[in-house]
C-alpha cells in the first residue's frame, strides 16, 4: 500500500499527458489545466483505483470531464440564442416606448433653442416618431440630405448639451458654498 504523498506523486506524473488529452479534445490552456486538476484530484480520492490502471483511468476521466465541458458550453450557448431569439420577438415595452417619446420631445424642444432652425425641425420630426423618408419629405430634401442633416443636428446638439454641463459644473464649483463641494 503506498502512501499518500507516492499516490500523488504518481498521479502528477500523468499531468502532462493529461493536458495533451485535454487540449486534443478543443480546450484552451486555461481550459485544459482546469480539467486536468478536477481528474488528478478525483484519482486523489478514489485510492481504490490500482496504480496499473491509474493512467487510463486518469485518461478517462479527463476526456469525460472535457465531454462534460463541451455539454455544458453548448447548453449555455443554446440558451443564450434562445434568450437573445425571446429579446428580437418581444412586444415592445409600453412604460419604455413613453419614456422614450417624452425624452425625444424634451431633447427637441431644447434643440428648438439652439440649433438652426432646419435641424431643430429635423429633430422635432424624429422624436414625434417619423422615419428618415417623412423627414426628407416634410423638409423638401433628398434621403441622404435628410440624414445629414440629422446627423449634424444630433453632433450640434451633443456638444451644446456638454458644454452647457460644462459651464454649469463650473459654475458649481467656482460659486457653491463650501460646505456642499465637501459633502460630496
Amino acid at each position: 500500500m503506498r502512501t499518500t504523498a507516492e499516490r500523488w506523486h504518481r498521479i502528477w506524473g500523468y499531468r502532462t499527458l493529461l493536458l495533451w488529452v485535454a487540449r486534443q479534445h478543443g480546450f484552451d490552456a486555461d481550459g485544459a489545466e482546469d480539467v486536468v486538476q478536477d481528474a488528478m484530484l478525483r484519482a486523489a480520492a478514489h485510492p481504490e483505483v490500482a496504480d496499473e490502471r491509474l493512467q487510463a483511468w486518469l485518461v478517462r476521466v479527463t476526456i469525460r470531464l472535457c465531454m462534460d465541458g463541451h455539454r455544458r458550453r453548448t447548453k449555455e450557448a443554446s440558451g443564450w440564442q434562445r434568450l437573445a431569439a425571446s429579446a428580437v420577438n418581444q412586444e415592445p415595452d409600453p412604460e419604455y416606448e413613453v419614456g422614450e417619446r417624452l425624452a425625444a420631445a424634451w431633447v427637441a424642444s431644447v434643440a428648438a433653442n439652439v440649433l438652426p432652425p432646419r435641424q431643430a425641425e429635423a429633430l422635432r420630426l424624429t422624436a414625434a416618431g417619423h422615419d428618415v423618408h417623412h423627414v426628407a419629405r416634410e423638409l423638401g430634401v433628398g434621403y441622404r440630405a435628410a440624414e445629414s442633416l440629422l446627423a449634424r443636428a444630433r453632433r450640434n446638439l451633443r456638444i451644446a448639451l456638454m458644454v452647457g454641463s460644462g459651464a454649469m459644473a463650473w459654475t458649481c464649483v467656482h460659486h457653491c458654498p463650501r460646505w456642499v463641494i465637501r459633502s460630496r
